[in-house]
């Protein structure tokens, strides 16, 4: 409950403040095998399987609230199992009272890089066109292809 307080508290203040413990690294190695359509459109199914998701959550929360709280049974339409499974977990507290039994700090090391999608606003047509002068040189054509995106002709999707 408290790590969950500070958590929330120190998220709050990073927000205000604008500091932020993430830093953005650079992704797997290699070049793509994908196109850029390609990365559009799975960074835009993500995002909607996320928005899905969290709904998905935001329903069951209140319902995990109730049912944790019962007892294996039928209770209507429906049977309530508490079912034992054989994955096994980490016993936290028994790790942490070995460590400062011997005196030294639980070893931890940074959590791997998460993916993180940001649907972006569409420029502006005047931000459209200079871009198009820098990227696509003299005059490259620009179009509004299948996705809706205006871009330089050449990575259009076709």
């Amino acid at each position: 409950m408290f790590s969950t307080l500070a958590r929330l508290t120190r998220t709050a203040f990073n927000r205000v403040t604008g500091r932020t413990t993430e830093t953005v690294v650079d992704g797997p190695g290699g070049s793509t095998l994908y196109t850029a359509e390609e990365i559009e459109a799975a960074g835009l199914e993500r995002i909607s399987a996320r928005e899905l998701a969290n709904e998905g959550a935001r329903r069951q929360r209140p319902a995990d609230k109730i049912l944790k709280s019962t007892r294996t049974g039928v209770y209507g339409s429906v049977r309530v199992e508490w079912v034992e499974t054989g994955r096994m977990v980490w016993d936290r507290t028994a790790i942490e009272r070995r460590f400062r039994e011997v005196g030294e700090p639980i070893p931890r090391k940074p959590a791997d890089p998460t993916i993180r999608v940001v649907l972006i606003e569409q420029p502006a047509p005047a931000a459209i066109e200079e871009t198009a002068a820098s990227v696509g040189g003299e005059g490259g054509e620009w179009v509004t292809d299948f996705f809706s995106t205006y871009r330089p002709a050449g990575l259009a999707a076709a």
